[in-house]
């Protein structure tokens, strides 16, 4: 989150090569945003906002607490003053557009996103909500960069308390307080990096070392004159807020991920707090342009996202450069006339503040209206859409309520094997063998494929095994490695038992013919090579069946609800086609590639094309008729996935030496 400056508050003086700090972070959170391969780092913007906050904030406090001018009821209004004007304007503006214009079940999505930001606990709201897979994706939401304004604002229900609690402590007990809770906070941090990535993401005990860092260096600052080290050492000073400024810019540039790497950046914005003085870095951070910039930031960062999302939504922004321009005017001109007329006047007026908490209230109350809506379409012209991907999924339990809820007006068949069919050999259709000769592996698309596999070994008297799991890769390492990441409605425990027993069981039978879909454009090469290997030696052969095109305008939406949204009627003999192409142009390309060059690597491996049948001349058949072709961007629906049961069946054909049907 961007925090304002503080020029409303007498108790702190003002530093202009902070504003330019602040420009420095927030351009590349915007370019991050518009396309991440601009800037790869760029999303550590936010991490150099967390440690200004915690600097500047910490140290109105504790001025506020030396002149005996200290007040919780005055600092929380000062944070609600300075924030929510911007934020009730943002929010307003995107619940306007999507009450208007947006697709109905994203509607309620993102009212839900905006009570949860103006109520403080967005991050907690995105961290539980866009880990389902078949919930509404973190990038469709306007509210998703509100995680971070949450986290402040949660960091400072306790600030001011901890500040009071300790005003009779000398600043050495402080820092040495504010300091251990650093050291926990950082070490929760790096342990959650790699296991529980999503929840180190966006909770604030262990994002909370940030902010303590520059909490720290303020405290610090009561004891030692900043300015003071910086008039006796000026060499070192320009040296060392020198490196403070390329650590943060190094990091926009290599950082890309979560990781002990966030400790670079924190460093370097704590060096340009402490040295920056007089110095080289204080002349680049205070030239006007940077400084403008700085000032807009809070502005800039509230709008630029929501005008990204709703650029996307309505096909305004393809990440083509010629779009980018008017797309970042528009953002700008939306962030000058927020900072012109929402976020300066208001900031200093204290009698609006109950006007401010009234306009809260009613916006969260019209948000709640919106949440309890009807997000259902009439589809009744439509041919009622089957999808047994839910049906042959090796996972414990039934689909998600989120699931269920969204694909109301679908024939989701309930899964009959038992729950742990998978220590079995999965779910077995017999035919003139007693063991499987066809093994079916995959995710959620295996899943998809497996009805039409199951019913083309039927046809032919093959023995089949169908073991593919949703949201849980089919390719396997041997020897199986213990997970302590769950993934889908499998435990890390549960996945570690999967891979054992399909192994052994691939082992055993020895099958004729092994056949794998999945969603290949989320794979990497180097994750196959253990699997193939040892198909090499246990399968005679292997078929990697290519993932049908993505539809980057549906996303993890109902096809069919969609196609009803957007006026379309079905008609016999009519065909409809959406554009194809996934959110990063490169997605089905990097698919493509990897399994060409494994059918390349590996003898017993071929590839079952299926693209062909479905996309033609950029353009992805969605509707044949009244039937629905696509349950959501890459999941095709029982009607899809028949198209193609003919090319399956004459490539088991082949794999068996049978004469073509």
């Amino acid at each position: 989150m961007v925090t304002p400056p503080p020029t409303s508050t007498p108790t702190i003086s003002y530093r202009p090569e902070i504003d330019g700090l602040r420009g420095i972070a927030v351009i590349p959170v915007i370019l991050f945003h518009l396309d991440a391969a601009l800037l790869p780092g760029g999303w550590v913007g936010v991490d150099v906002f967390f440690v200004i906050s915690g600097f500047l904030i910490t140290s109105i406090l504790l001025r506020d607490l030396s002149a005996g001018e200290f007040s919780f009821r005055q600092f929380w209004m000062r944070r609600c003053l300075r924030i929510l004007p911007s934020l009730l304007a943002v929010a307003g503006i995107s619940l306007l557009i999507s009450w208007s214009l947006v697709f109905a079940p994203d509607q309620i999505a993102i009212s839900r996103q905006a009570i949860a930001a103006l109520t403080s606990v967005s991050n907690i709201y995105l961290w539980r909500s866009t880990g389902d897979y078949w919930s509404v994706s973190a990038e469709q939401s306007p509210f998703l960069h509100t995680w971070s304004l949450s986290i402040e604002e949660q960091f400072y229900l306790f600030l001011p308390v901890a500040i009071w609690l300790t005003a009779s402590s000398n600043p050495g007990k402080r820092l040495q307080l504010a300091g251990s809770v650093l050291l926990v906070s950082l070490a929760l941090f790096v342990w959650g990096s790699s296991a529980h990535p999503s929840a180190t993401f966006y909770l604030l005990p262990a994002r909370g070392w940030e902010l303590l860092a520059g909490c720290v260096l303020s405290i610090a600052a009561t004891r030692v004159s900043l300015n003071s080290i910086s008039g006796r050492i000026p060499f070192t000073s320009t040296t060392l807020s020198m490196a403070g400024l390329i650590l943060v810019l190094i990091s926009y540039i290599c950082l890309d991920r979560l990781g002990l790497g966030l400790i670079a950046p924190v460093a370097g914005t704590l060096l340009i707090l402490c040295f920056s003085g007089n110095g080289i870095c204080t002349r680049i951070l205070t030239q006007g342009w940077l400084k403008h910039i700085g000032k807009l930031s809070y502005s800039l960062y509230l709008w630029h996202w929501p005008a990204i999302v709703f650029a996307t939504y309505f096909g305004l922004w393809n990440q083509n450069l010629h779009e980018a321009v008017p797309l970042l005017f528009c953002i700008y001109f939306l962030s000058l006339a927020n900072y012109k007329y929402i976020e300066c006047p208001i900031r200093y007026r204290r009698g609006a503040f109950p006007w401010i908490v009234c306009l809260g209230i009613v916006l969260v109350g019209l948000a709640s209206l919106m949440s309890l809506q009807s997000a259902r379409y009439d589809s009744s012209d439509f041919a009622t859409p089957v999808y047994y991907g839910q049906f042959y999924d090796m996972q414990p339990g039934s689909p998600s309520a989120a699931f269920k809820e969204k694909y109301f007006d679908w024939r989701v068949p309930v899964k009959e094997a038992e729950s742990e069919a998978f220590l079995h050999g999965g779910i077995i259709i017999e035919g003139n063998t007693p063991e499987p000769q066809i093994v079916v592996l995959g995710d959620s698309i295996g899943t998809m494929w497996s009805n039409v596999i199951r019913e083309a070994a039927e046809q032919r008297g093959i023995t089949i095994s169908l073991l593919s799991a949703g949201s849980v890769s089919p390719l396997l390492r041997t020897p199986p490695r213990t997970r302590d990441v769950s993934s889908g409605r499998f435990s890390g425990n549960d996945l570690h038992r999967f891979d054992k027993a399909v192994l052994r069981v691939i082992e055993s039978w020895k099958p004729k013919l092994v056949m794998i879909g999945a969603a290949w454009s989320r794979r990497q090469e180097a994750e196959a090579e253990d699997l193939l290997c040892f198909l090499q030696k246990h399968a005679v052969q292997v078929q990697l069946i290519e993932q049908p095109p993505i539809l980057r305008e549906l996303d993890r939406r109902n096809c069919l609800q969609f196609l009803v949204y957007q006026g379309v009627k079905p008609e016999r003999g009519i065909q409809y086609y959406f554009p194809s192409g996934s959110w990063d142009g490169d997605d089905e390309l990097h698919g493509s590639r990897i399994i060409r060059s494994l059918s390349k690597r590996f003898e017993n491996c071929e590839i079952l094309p299926v693209n062909d049948i479905y996309e033609k001349e950029g353009k992805t058949l969605v509707l044949d008729g009244d039937e629905v072709v696509y349950l959501d961007f890459l999941h095709l629906s029982e009607f899809g996935a028949q198209m193609a049961a003919s090319r399956i069946g004459a490539y088991i054909d082949d794999a068996f030496d049978l004469p073509s049907n």
